[in-house]
This record gives structure tokens, C-alpha cells and sequence, in this order.
């Protein structure tokens, strides 16, 4: 689980966050408008924020602070004990490298074995068959769906603790995109699932969170959320996906 304590991002005596405070365990969805700042938490949980910007408060992961830790340290963590899937697949993946030599990569950074037969299975069980043809192609021949389903492969690979996925399904085509929904709710790692659709994200997770401009709007369950909303920005988001 992670704790947010109190977590404050600061550029230019501007709060980017603002008090944030937030316990993250199970499939947990954290929902706003674009700009909202959903995606800068977790750039703070994994520590991807530009040094410009001033941090305060503590995130706990496994008794760590990781606004504490130094950039080795956390190193360690990303891609190991925290799964990632970003939002654009065309832009996660060296477009010049082919697919089987990226993920050997992630093996080799962690300092892991090498276990190629199980990303074949993964990427398999999310409907892509012809695994060889697969690994020995470059990303740029590769559609965003399949992009987007080896991603999650990848993020699973050293089973994590914890995968965050910040839009992972924005990028796609709507059938792609319920496709790549359904595999994320058949995942059973934990996750954070950020998106700016609270309709997409209330059928896949069991909490969320709900920010704007900065700080935490709503929180709630799923069902108490979408059912009787608290906040006028809540409010909006359901509103305008109807």
C-alpha cells in the first residue's frame, strides 16, 4: 500500500498539489479534468518530478519515504515493486529497438533472470498469439492496442507490488480501449488507474479519488461516487460523459 501524507508540489510559489492525502491499496482510481494534477502524483510517486519543483509531506511504500530517497535508490523500485503503464504506448518504447530486446532490458537493469517464455505467456493470455512475430518486431510496426497490451506484460514482469497507469487506454481507439479496460480488470497486482473518465475508471476499480486544480475533491466508494456525488466538479465529469 501507499500512504500520501500531506503532499504538497510547489513551482514558482505555485501549489501544483495541495494537501493530498490518500491510501492507495487494491485497484484505486484517481479521476480529474485535464490539468487537474492526477497525473503529477504519479510523476511524486515515482519521483519523476523536475527539481524545480518543491515537494513536501512523505509517501510510504513498504516503510520508505520516497520523497526521502535518492534517485538509486528509487531506481530500484520503478519497474520492480511499482509497475508502470503511461498513457501514450507509440512514445513508452524505443521505436528502433525490437520488442524482445526492451524487455531483456528491464531484466538486466533489475539484475533479474532473463524469463522470456513468461512475457510470451502474458502477452499471449492479452490476445496477442503470434508471440515470436511479436518480439522480433519494432515498436513503430506495432499498433497502439498491441503497444498498449505489451506495456502491461512489461509492468507485470517482476511482479510488482503496485502497477500505476496514468491514461493507459487515452491514446486508443474505442475498441481497443475496452478491450485493454478488460485485461486491466482481469490483472490481480494492485493498481492506481488515472483518467479523466469517471465512467471508464467506476467499472474497474473499487475507491476513487476525485482532484481538481490541485487538491482532493471527493473521495469515496465506487458505487457512493457515481451514485451521489458530493462535489460540483464530480458532478461535471459524470455529467458531461452521460
Amino acid at each position: 500500500m501507499i500512504r500520501i501524507n500531506n503532499l504538497n508540489l510547489i513551482y514558482k510559489d505555485k501549489y501544483i498539489l495541495k494537501n493530498i492525502n490518500m491510501k492507495l491499496k487494491g485497484k484505486v482510481g484517481i479521476i480529474g479534468s485535464s490539468g487537474s494534477g492526477k497525473s503529477m502524483i504519479t510523476k511524486s510517486i515515482l519521483k519523476l518530478v523536475p527539481e524545480k519543483f518543491i515537494t513536501q509531506g512523505s509517501i510510504d511504500f513498504m516503510g520508505e519515504d520516497l520523497v526521502k530517497m535518492k534517485e538509486k535508490d528509487i531506481a530500484k523500485i520503478r519497474g520492480k515493486d511499482i509497475g508502470y503503464v503511461p498513457q501514450d504506448p507509440h512514445t513508452a518504447l524505443d521505436p528502433e529497438i525490437k520488442i524482445y530486446k526492451q524487455v531483456q532490458e528491464l531484466y538486466k537493469i533489475h539484475k533479474e533472470k532473463v524469463n522470456m517464455e513468461k512475457f510470451e505467456k502474458l502477452i499471449k493470455n492479452f490476445g496477442l498469439e503470434n508471440t515470436e512475430e511479436i518480439l522480433n518486431k519494432y515498436p513503430r510496426k506495432l499498433s497502439g492496442g498491441q503497444l498498449q497490451r505489451i506495456l502491461i506484460a512489461i509492468s507485470l514482469l517482476l511482479n510488482p507490488k503496485l502497477i500505476i497507469m496514468d491514461e493507459a487506454t487515452t491514446a486508443l481507439d474505442s475498441i481497443s480501449q475496452y478491450q485493454i479496460a478488460q485485461i486491466i480488470k482481469s490483472i490481480d497486482t494492485d493498481y492506481i488507474f488515472i483518467s479523466h473518465d469517471l465512467k471508464l475508471v467506476s467499472k474497474m476499480v473499487d475507491y476513487i479519488y476525485v482532484i481538481n486544480h490541485g487538491e482532493l475533491a471527493e473521495e469515496g466508494k465506487t458505487e457512493e461516487i457515481l451514485e451521489r456525488p458530493q462535489n460540483e466538479n464530480t458532478i461535471k465529469l459524470l455529467e458531461a460523459q452521460l
